[in-house]
């Protein structure tokens, strides 16, 4: 295959749309009631899966086989349990290998007690709060601030009040979706390869003369 051929089918492959792919991400709750969450991390503390069927829950959306609350504790049947005012922050991660960050989206629902303050990925603030502990938020979409690799997630949640009491966190996620690597040529490469043909042209032009 001579360059002109060589180079035209490189254009012509680098137009063909990236095949879209899922990645996985767990929602909270994905292991047995009352131990600890193997996916999900709370800082300064374990995740638990919170134990279904006693405080909080009524006030707290029932636990299902998608997913469960987790807290700082496994059950709030005892007082000994309760949780000190502030900021609690839980996080999971998920991996992008092989896959392009910059198509990259992420949708949610979320549940929190006393309420979502802030949705954090790989250090950027999402902008995302929700106050709701007996059903599910609206879906939140997050398309920005992927990398390559393993990305973390962070969910801010407050436990507020002059009291302890419970504080946890309810995620269930969809739509995890990007689009796989080709291999292919980036977008500079493929103005260098365009650049390329628009001489050839010339020097064709100019040696048929």
């Amino acid at each position: 295959m001579n360059n002109f051929l060589r180079i035209t089918a490189l254009i012509a492959l680098a137009a063909l749309p990236a095949a879209a792919a899922t990645f996985t991400i767990n929602n909270t709750g994905g292991g047995p009631e009352g131990f600890a969450d193997p996916n999900w991390s709370l800082s300064g503390g374990t995740a638990y899966v919170t134990i279904d069927g006693q405080y909080p829950f009524g006030p707290w959306l029932a636990n299902s086989v998608d997913s469960s609350w987790i807290s700082p504790a496994p059950s709030y049947a005892s007082s000994a349990f309760d949780n000190i005012p502030g900021a609690y922050t839980y996080s999971t991660t998920f991996d992008l290998t092989g896959l392009n960050p910059n198509s990259a989206t992420l949708s949610f629902v979320v549940a929190a007690d006393d309420a979502l303050t802030d949705v954090i990925l790989n250090g950027a603030s999402q902008g995302i709060s929700y106050v709701g502990l007996a059903s599910f938020s609206g879906l939140f979409t997050i398309n920005t601030d992927f990398i390559g690799g393993i990305n973390t997630i962070e969910f801010v949640t407050a436990n507020g009040g002059s009291l302890n009491s419970p504080t946890g966190l309810r995620v269930e996620f969809s739509d995890a979706t990007a689009d796989e690597l080709s291999g292919l040529p980036e977008p500079s490469s493929i103005a260098l390869l365009g650049f390329g043909t628009i001489l050839l042209f010339s020097r064709r032009f100019r040696t048929a003369k």
